[in-house]
């Protein structure tokens, strides 16, 4: 199965290469921003934008008095920003994300370049608008050529680049071992059979000592001074640790479920609305929804291949239903379509109370066979 999957590596830029990379960041943000409000006026006054029009206009800056500085850094990064521009809108026109908002400077920064936009010989990258290539920390062999790279840095000051290749995916084994879950703060994960339950690993409450008190240290520092920087930086390096942290734990798991499993079940949870209450920090360590997109990322990599062998569900129409034996214990799944559907937390109970007997019913799930379905709890 042919999928594209990014590489990513570290690197440590010269001073040289610092300040190229600086002005790359902050012109390629410059024409993001400049293209998007002129998207927004030109709708305002009833007129349609579209990528080539959007290109036409940044020749005619580059052209214009005052913005000679444009001609400095690569047009490939330019023309990519606009390319990635046209993606947001169509993709909030299509109700997959929300509307594109404007770049921030002290956020974190990246540009990207298709293929004629960098070098990359004997394991060494060069970037365009670069003389000497860069000092990156090759972690892992690379599969071939890739077809675009993208230069990053976050706000911890740390730079990385990321290599886009398209590859086979080798596929997992086929299994017919069922996981279902029931996320939680006291226990990360509970299993409905007789696998052990996951501890929490709480990585901002091991952390939380020392948050406040580089929080409360950057608070005295005036604004504006060297000092409050010095102060800012070591708060955000002590964030980007934690979520360092969080982010390799995640993916473990999610790739330990997901071969391990034909198909995994999971709460079904409203994730947004419990971050509005006086749990929102736990709730927030824990990544219950950091937990669901990387099981959907590892989902997504073999799944053409389990579909291709004996499915675990047979899909009926719209309904299929399936009977897991797991440690002596039957459960009865219902496959229903819920995708843009909301659960109403008022409704769940009070079927539970209309049925008080106590089978559980893994009533929701959305997906096929090795990518992450919903599970919720039910008593029929």
């Amino acid at each position: 199965m042919l999928a594209k999957r990014a590489y990513k590596f570290r690197y440590y830029p010269t001073p040289a290469q610092e300040q190229a990379l600086a002005q790359h960041f902050g012109c390629v943000r410059f024409v993001y921003n400049y293209v998007l409000a002129r998207r927004q006026q030109r709708h305002q006054d009833g007129q349609r934008s579209s990528y080539g029009d959007d290109a036409a206009a940044l020749t005619l800056l580059k052209r214009a008095p005052g913005y000679e500085w444009l001609r400095d850094v690569s047009i490939v990064a330019l023309q990519a920003s606009l390319q990635h521009l046209d993606t947001a809108y169509r993709n909030f026109f299509a109700k997959r994300t929300k509307f594109p908002r404007f770049k921030r400077k002290h956020a974190a920064q990246s540009y990207s370049l298709m293929r004629n936009g960098f070098t990359l010989r004997e394991g060494q990258l060069t970037l365009a608008k670069m003389k000497e290539p860069l000092d990156l920390r090759w972690s892992r062999a690379l599969p071939g050529v890739p077809s675009s790279v993208t230069v990053s840095r976050d706000p911890a000051g740390r730079y990385f680049v990321s290599l886009l290749f398209e590859e086979d995916v080798a596929a997992h084994r086929l299994t017919d071992k069922v996981a279902a879950g029931d996320l939680g703060l006291s226990t990360f994960l509970t299993f409905a059979d007789q696998r052990p339950s996951i501890e929490p690993p709480r990585f901002l409450a091991e952390m939380l000592h020392r948050v406040r008190r580089l929080s409360q240290a950057l608070s005295r520092k005036a604004k504006g001074s060297k000092n409050r920087d010095k102060a800012r930086r070591r708060l955000v390096r002590l964030h980007a640790r934690v979520a360092d942290a969080r982010k390799d734990f995640l993916h473990k798991l999610s790739t330990q479920l997901i071969r391990e499993n034909q198909a995994v079940f999971m709460e079904d949870l409203c994730i947004k609305g419990l971050m509005r209450t006086n749990l929102a920090r736990s709730i927030g360590d824990a990544a219950w929804g950091g937990t669901a997109a990387a099981a959907r990322l590892q989902g997504e990599m073999v799944r053409a291949d389990i579909l291709a062998g004996q499915p675990v569900l047979r899909v009926e129409q719209d309904l299929s239903r399936m009977r897991v034996q797991a440690q002596g214990i039957a459960a009865q799944r219902t496959r229903v379509d819920v995708s843009g559907v909301r659960r109403n937390p008022r409704q769940r109970q009070k079927r539970r109370e209309e049925h008080p007997r106590g089978r559980t019913d893994c009533d929701s799930y959305r997906g096929t066979r090795g990518k992450l379905s919903l599970w919720s709890e039910q008593k029929t």
